[in-house]
């Protein structure tokens, strides 16, 4: 029995030494990626940005193809003082965690609810449509907030973009067709304790 067992240990202990061996060869295949070059070539990728060209804003979704491993980064430039910076997390990290129910609730929301009274106010209507697409009815009064708004966004559109998007995306995901700030101010405060998400037609429903 102790033969048994001193032959065990002796093939555990060779194979262990194997696999250093295959590893030292070959470091690149095996070294555990490292945020610091992600982090560097999300930041290239965000510096090509031009805030008065719209098109250039088409370059952020090539931070999607980094994968899960950003997401600690993105968190951190949800709350950048960069309006691009903050940009790029607010589109990113619900695009990047879709299929991840868990860490919808417990990172995207969050980070998202974190600028509900963001300054900028072509980000803030979309912070407010993405917090509605997840169901979140917190959202619905960002958007409504966004009803007035009519200060250039820094973004190349026009002084109406916000608040015409904010008023589509009001009518998509609650079916109520008001059109005025009032309107929807007086809704809001009428239904805002009856609202359900109807995830199968994701759209806000009054019970």
């Amino acid at each position: 029995m102790t033969d048994f067992k001193e032959i065990i240990r002796e093939a555990v202990w060779f194979l262990v030494l194997l696999l250093i061996i295959f590893i030292y060869c070959e470091p690149n295949k095996y070294k555990i990626p490292q945020e610091e070059p992600i982090k560097d070539e999300i930041f290239s990728i965000i510096s090509t940005i031009d805030l008065k060209d719209p098109k250039n804003f088409y370059s952020i979704p090539e931070i999607e193809k980094l994968g899960e491993k950003h997401i600690s980064i993105l968190q951190e430039l949800i709350e950048s003082k960069s309006v691009s910076e903050r940009w790029a997390a607010v589109v990113l990290l619900p695009i990047v965690l879709r299929e991840n129910k868990k860490a919808t609730n417990e990172i995207v929301i969050p980070a998202l609810k974190k600028r509900i009274g963001e300054e900028n106010d072509s980000l803030r209507m979309l912070v407010g449509a993405q917090l509605v697409s997840l169901g979140e009815k917190e959202g619905l009064k960002v958007l409504i907030s966004c009803l007035d708004s009519e200060r250039p966004t820094n973004f190349g559109q026009s002084l109406e973009f916000v608040k015409d998007r904010a008023l589509v995306y009001l009518q998509y995901y609650t079916n109520y067709k008001g059109k005025t700030i009032k309107e929807w101010q007086k809704w809001w405060e009428e239904n805002k304790d009856f609202l359900l998400w109807n995830k199968e037609k994701q759209i806000f429903e009054i019970k």
